[in-house]
């Protein structure tokens, strides 16, 4: 992971190092008047969609301890309702169903700002695929569906799911730099950074029928690089569009009521949109 970081970080850099020199180039005399400006704050929601690795998961309870090797997972769209679109994503009543950010942030000087950030994603473990199993402790349930060490994940067996939010709360750094203004009520810039935060979930586990728990929870911390464009207008208003790449470690899933464990890494690729207003 840390040398698919440092990958992504290389090319962004070169990216918008390329943008700003071209922006430069086409006049160096002139200096591109930013609308942001030290002290400012702002805020901006948006929504995402999430790429992730595949992960070993390790379940341990009284009665099981089993390692699922190379498990794969997606994340959940929300499908658009009778009422189209903004019912499923602008409805007031419906806001948190979807896969959305959060952003409440303050620009310490007018090219850098931190920001308090708050990705529901969600994770989705793919149904019914075939994984390899090392099963440390016999259990008839489990036992009798493993063949040639593997097993199918149906959904008799094993839900296993972050979809009340694989919640990734944290603290992020952002520097900025205009690189095309086409008119005075336009700015353009590219930005980069990066943060750290905390899993804050409310996991659906489904393992052999057992109750599930139903609370959030800490269960474990990530870290994270992005880049991407803003476009300010009028202003104070912006749109911006990032792509993040991070790593999750989740030592602590609660998987039911009873308390059973399970543990996981996994890398992930998270890409937004958002629109936002400073103040």
């Amino acid at each position: 992971m840390k040398n698919k970081i440092l990958t992504l970080s290389k090319s962004l850099i070169f990216v918008f190092s390329l943008f700003s020199s071209l922006s430069f180039a086409e006049d160096n005399s002139k200096t591109i008047q930013t609308s942001r400006q030290a002290d400012q704050w702002y805020f901006s929601w948006g929504w995402n969609s999430a790429n992730y690795s595949n992960s070993d998961i390790h379940f341990k309870g009284d009665d099981h301890d089993f390692t699922l090797y190379n498990v794969q997972a997606s994340d959940r769209q929300t499908p658009t309702t009778g009422g189209g679109w903004y019912d499923s994503y602008l409805n007031p009543g419906r806001i948190t169903i979807p896969q959305t950010n959060l952003r409440i942030g303050y620009f310490i000087t007018k090219d850098f700002s931190v920001e308090f950030v708050v990705d529901h994603m969600k994770y989705v473990m793919d149904a019914n695929q075939k994984v390899k199993i090392d099963n440390n402790i016999s259990n008839p349930n489990i036992d009798n569906r493993i063949v040639n060490g593997e097993i199918v994940l149906s959904e008799d067996f094993l839900q296993f799911e972050h979809t009340d939010g694989l919640n990734y709360i944290g603290i992020e750094a952002n520097y900025y730099q205009s690189f095309w203004q086409p008119n005075k009520n336009v700015d353009v810039s590219w930005l980069v950074g990066g943060g750290i935060a905390v899993l804050y979930p409310k996991s659906n586990v489904t393992l052999l029928d057992r109750e599930r728990n139903d609370d959030f929870y800490v269960s474990g911390n990530g870290y994270n690089v992005k880049g991407g464009i803003e476009i300010s207008f009028y202003e104070n208003f912006f749109f911006r569009t990032m792509i993040k790449v991070g790593h999750i470690d989740m030592p602590k899933v609660v998987t039911s009521s009873v308390g059973d464990r399970a543990s996981q890494k996994f890398d992930f690729t998270e890409y937004y949109g958002m629109f936002g207003y400073r103040f």
